[in-house]
């Protein structure tokens, strides 16, 4: 992994080069009961994210698991060289309702950065995944709102984009499932022009329903997919049960 702190970027229009720092970036871990999934979710970050961990914090939103599932988390997260920014380990709604949890979570993540990467407990990073030419794109354009970086869902219709040499998929608003829930890095103007989650339904309702606003509301932030990842992405989905 590279040890360069900041963004190259070329500023033609002022004359040269300038040097601009790479932004902060704070990880919104969804978690409930599943520690040893958790765990190795962090420390796929922390192996494999090519991303400077001292610009890295987590805000761990935990559906209100026993301490130790917490504990193991932070320590996790502290090992890997990156810091806690906060959490909150509580069950805030009934049954399989979770919106308001994680609105929260997307909330305070926003005051850390504008720049937020949502990935659930059982998604685990097994291979080198620099990330500098994805927050380029969400900095430079803002036209961009996510880099999606779950796999292509059949029917998806996308079309090829390119943002300094580096080919991506922009999906297209209609076909269903250009919004996932698995691992994708927002920007604040993102979840500022589609809004929060809803809080009366369960997470597979939840987005379903925001896919559906995504393709509704028109003129907003598009989504893009780099081209040149596996079809899968380049996060292992690791879980087999629900925990809701």
């Amino acid at each position: 992994m590279t040890d360069n702190w900041e963004l190259m970027l070329d500023c033609k229009s002022q004359g040269g080069n300038a040097v601009i720092p790479a932004p902060k970036l704070c990880i919104v871990l969804i978690t409930y009961l599943r520690t040893e999934m958790a765990v190795r979710t962090v420390n796929g970050i922390a192996d494999n994210l090519d991303y400077p961990k001292e610009l890295v914090s987590w805000y761990v939103a935990d559906d209100g698991s026993p301490s130790a599932h917490v504990a193991a988390i932070f320590e996790a997260i502290e090992k890997g060289g990156m810091s806690v920014f906060n959490y909150h380990s509580e069950k805030l709604q009934p049954g399989p309702l979770c919106g308001f949890g994680w609105n929260m979570a997307i909330r305070k993540a926003h005051q850390a950065s504008d720049y937020i990467m949502l990935l659930e407990d059982d998604w685990v990073l097994n291979a080198p995944l620099d990330i500098r030419p994805y927050i380029w794109v969400l900095k430079e354009n803002e036209r961009v709102g996510m880099i999606r970086l779950s796999n292509l869902t059949t029917d998806n219709v996308l079309q090829v984009v390119t943002h300094r040499g580096t080919h991506y998929f922009q999906y297209l608003r209609q076909a269903r499932f250009c919004y996932s829930g698995n691992p994708h890095i927002r920007h604040l103007r993102f979840t500022q022009f589609y809004g929060l989650f809803d809080t009366d339904k369960n997470p597979g309702d939840i987005e379903v329903y925001y896919d559906g606003k995504f393709r509704w509301m028109k003129g907003g932030p598009e989504i893009w997919r780099p081209a040149d990842i596996r079809a899968w992405g380049p996060f292992d989905h690791i879980g087999r049960e629900r925990t809701w």
